[in-house]
């Protein structure tokens, strides 16, 4: 079976399922912060290192 082809100079994109698995244990940024704020106002809201965990919390 070949490869999947991606368009030149592009990368693919990585599944969001893996991307929250491989930040899943990063350091997390406190949501409240001047950190968190940039990046919300850059639109990076989403990320998982801005998600609060009760469990594990950063």
């Amino acid at each position: 079976m070949a490869p999947p082809e991606f368009p030149p100079g592009q990368p693919p994109n990585p599944p969001d399922v893996a991307v929250r698995r491989l930040l899943r244990n990063h350091p997390k940024i406190p949501p409240g912060s001047a950190c968190a704020a940039e990046f919300r106002a850059l639109g990076l809201g989403q990320l998982p290192i801005l998600e609060w965990d009760v469990e594990q919390p950063w």
